[in-house]
């Protein structure tokens, strides 16, 4: 699946993460979650603590 350069991500969480999920493979999901996504919420957290 391709977008042009011009398209903008969902600004909901939610309809981002629906939308890659139904672009890429789940491993390559859950790497990308376990790498990027989780990190940043746990940074998030200490922050907010």
């Amino acid at each position: 699946m391709g977008l042009p350069d011009s398209y903008a991500l969902p600004t909901s969480e939610v309809a981002a993460l629906k939308l890659m999920g139904d672009a890429v493979a789940v491993p390559v999901v859950r790497a990308l979650a376990d790498q990027i996504l989780r990190p940043l919420l746990e940074g998030a957290v200490r922050t907010a603590a």
